[in-house]
């Protein structure tokens, strides 16, 4: 943790999740890989249907978060998130000029409040990995 960790705005952040390069094996120790990250909801839970092959219908959850911790999200990475919902990520919102905090990029290369926004969709969990 450095220094600029502690001026960033946690006022809002009051949930924890774990996020994972790739998806971890239920047999591996469910720590190892594992980074811990405080969040925030951005947008409530979205239930999608899509029409594949012409006859299957495809049932998805969508959930997007927000965050100032960089845990180096990646597309296609895991996140599991307080209420034991298992997640992959779809898309990465990489914000650095929030609402105040654009004259810091004058000064340093990336802003100290960056904001990463993460679009999530549901995958299976039989395991109960991250919970």
């Amino acid at each position: 943790m450095s220094v600029l960790d502690f001026m960033k705005e946690r006022s809002n952040e009051f949930m924890t999740g774990f996020y994972w390069d790739k998806c971890p094996k239920p047999t591996q120790i469910q720590t190892e890989g594992r980074q811990t990250f405080h969040y925030a909801k951005a947008s409530p839970r979205q239930r999608q249907f899509g029409t594949v092959l012409q006859n299957m219908r495809l049932d998805s959850h969508y959930y997007t978060i927000k965050t100032y911790d960089d845990c180096g999200f990646k597309v296609n990475g895991y996140v599991s998130t307080q209420d034991g919902n298992f997640w992959c990520i779809e898309a990465i919102t990489h914000d650095e000029q929030t609402a105040e905090d654009e004259e810091s990029l004058l000064l340093w290369e990336s802003a100290v409040k960056t904001e990463y926004i993460l679009r999530l969709r549901s995958v299976q969990n039989p395991w109960g990995i991250g919970t």
